[in-house]
This record gives C-alpha cells, sequence and structure tokens, in this order.
C-alpha cells in the first residue's frame, strides 16, 4: 500500500516572480531610452551666448526620437537642451 502525501505550496514564490516580471517590463524600456538618449549622442554642444545645450546624433529619426528626453532634461536642468543632427 502506498502512501501520498501531498504537499501544500506557498503562493509568495509565484507572487513574487509575477512582481518581479512586471518590474522588469515596467523598467527595462525606459532605462533604455535613457540609456540610448545618452549613448547614441556623437557630440554635445554648449552654446555660450544662450547657455544652452545641443545634443548631435547621427540622424534626424534618432534627433526626432530623443526630443521627450530633451525637454525633460531642460525641466531638470533649467538650461534650453534641443536635439540636431549633421546635414548631408
Amino acid at each position: 500500500m502506498t502512501t501520498r502525501v501531498l504537499v501544500m505550496r506557498d503562493g509568495k514564490g509565484s507572487v513574487l516572480t509575477v512582481v518581479l516580471v512586471a518590474a522588469a517590463l515596467i523598467l527595462i524600456p525606459p532605462g533604455a531610452y535613457v540609456g540610448g538618449y545618452f549613448a547614441l549622442t556623437t557630440r554635445t554642444t554648449r552654446n555660450t551666448q544662450t547657455g544652452g545645450t545641443c545634443r548631435v546624433y547621427r540622424s534626424s529619426w534618432q534627433a526626432m526620437m530623443f526630443l521627450p528626453a530633451t525637454l525633460v532634461e531642460s525641466a531638470i536642468t533649467g538650461s534650453d537642451v534641443a536635439p540636431a543632427w549633421p546635414s548631408p
């Protein structure tokens, strides 16, 4: 005669897994965006007359993609920050 023992699993492990996966899905895209904002900048120039900063990217689509990030950086630093790209 075989006796079966049922073991109840604690649900905390699965809840923690769900929370960690959700946190990763929420934090990874903005983190990649901010990382790209700084990593893809080819150069940063500073205008001595206005005190503003210009972040130069390789192409126009990159500059336009990071326009929201420049607005956030402007709000945080209190100085004008604008994206730009080299003319062909």
